[in-house]
């Protein structure tokens, strides 16, 4: 909430356009749990479709630009400016199958009727459940240095069945994360993937 969610929400759609894809603003609300309000907010969504995919192979990027408590810089402001920075690299590529750039609003917050969190990505997941999404990577917290024995440690976590995802992260990591770990992890509530 507060006077800067709406500008951000607008910063994130602007700058979609700005590098090239075509954005849209998908508004829902919900009953906060606190004080029981009903709330109005917005993922902000740019697809990026597949020049060879007959299967309508679908791999989704999230961030949340929502925050809780904070100013939100690493929570997550980081995963969004990140997100932009791949999509503005990305949308100069052509890929065999169809990316979605999502950013998702309240993650941080409640719904008091259901007693969840994560409502941007639930609610993407529930408007594509026909979809053929193969895998979600949820960019969240990476611009924290977490003290030792974590130091530059990146949690990939996620179910099982999202392995062949999963390892290719850490191999990537391995290969030209520039000393940052892949940590395997079967967690899977602690952001948007948790929704998929």
């Amino acid at each position: 909430g507060g006077a800067e969610h709406d500008l951000c929400r607008d910063a994130i759609y602007d700058e979609f356009q700005r590098v090239g894809l075509s954005p849209y603003k998908d508004p829902f609300s919900y009953v906060d749990t606190v004080g029981g309000i009903t709330v109005s907010v917005c993922n902000i969504i740019a697809v990026k479709e597949g020049v060879q995919n007959p299967n309508n192979e679908i791999y989704v990027i999230g961030s949340h630009y929502d925050s809780r408590e904070n100013p939100g810089a690493d929570d997550n402001a980081t995963g969004v400016g990140c997100q932009l920075e791949m999509a503005r690299i990305f949308a100069r590529q052509y890929f065999a199958k169809t990316i979605v750039f999502a950013i998702f609003d309240s993650e941080e917050r409640w719904e008091k009727t259901t007693g969840k969190h994560r409502l941007g990505s639930l609610r993407y997941v529930a408007q594509h459940t026909n979809d053929n999404i193969q895998g979600m990577v949820s960019v969240d917290m990476i611009g924290w240095q977490a003290p030792s024995p974590n130091t530059n440690r990146a949690y990939i976590c996620g179910r099982t069945n999202f392995n062949s995802i999963r390892y290719d992260l850490q191999s990537a990591l391995m290969n030209y994360g520039g000393g940052l770990n892949g940590s395997l992890s079967t967690s899977d509530n602690m952001s948007d993937h948790y929704s998929f």
